[in-house]
């Protein structure tokens, strides 16, 4: 299905790559082209969920995963400007239920991936749960709460921390006096106009699943482990939104 809401005679050669998706048992795709901040090409196609059966169509959602840790990178920032924070504040100022470190944390460590917390996915992983499992922003807070250690102290070195980006949205919801989803909508989506986000916290509604074929050879498929859900590191969104979310990072 699609739709082409402005003539160009290069939506052919999109047509003719979109096309090879084009199946009733296998994931699909969905995209969209927009010039001048206006979408003019829609298509989709194949499965948004293969086990169930249920097809991709133009209001699918599709998690964007860490791509999402720019809207509460730029929450922070927002909460900066304003003066409510300062990015070289302790993290513990905001949140003194984390344990003492070797080194101050601060929430610029936090943002740069350098804050040396333990990484949440993998104590959640260490707990039992398969990554596909769904889990609160609650339940992967408590976990990081307990920790007394860390990988290593703040600003030694950068290591990819989706932890760092759970306590950033922690710090957000208790400055704000806001949930964290709710603060992103006021404050970023609904100016962007951007009225068809769904944050990972909230129930499953037209959302895409992700799979992969078990081997490089076989015919096969499994579903993707995704991201361990959390508001702060996950997101969703349909194809026809990401020119907004560009718009969001700069």
């Amino acid at each position: 299905m699609w739709r082409i809401l402005q003539p160009f005679k290069g939506y052919a050669r999109i047509d003719s790559l979109v096309a090879q998706y084009q199946q009733a048992d296998a994931p699909g795709i969905s995209l969209a082209v927009s010039i001048d901040g206006k979408v003019v090409y829609e298509r989709w196609t194949g499965q948004a969920d293969i086990a169930h059966g249920v097809p991709i169509n133009g209001d699918t959602r599709f998690e964007i995963a860490s791509v999402a840790k720019q809207f509460t990178a730029f929450a922070i920032v927002l909460l900066a400007d304003e003066g409510k924070i300062a990015l070289d504040d302790d993290v513990r100022a905001v949140i003194p239920e984390l344990k003492p470190g070797a080194a101050p944390l601060t929430i610029r460590h936090l943002l740069n991936h350098t804050g040396g917390l333990r990484e949440v996915n993998s104590l959640l992983l260490l707990t039992g749960r398969w990554e596909s499992s769904p889990v609160t922003q609650a339940r992967a807070l408590d976990l990081v709460l307990r920790q007394r250690g860390a990988n290593f102290s703040a600003g030694e070195r950068q290591e990819y921390s989706n932890t760092g980006y759970l306590l950033l949205a922690e710090i957000v919801a208790r400055v704000s006096g806001q949930p964290f989803p709710e603060f992103l909508h006021d404050r970023i989506f609904a100016p962007l106009g951007m009225d068809q986000r769904l944050h990972s916290t909230s129930p499953k509604h037209s959302s895409a699943t992700g799979w992969s074929r078990s081997r490089p050879s076989a015919s096969c498929l499994k579903p993707v482990p995704r991201l361990i859900a959390m508001s702060a590191t996950t997101a969703c969104l349909p194809a026809s939104c990401f020119p907004c979310a560009v718009m969001a990072t700069s």
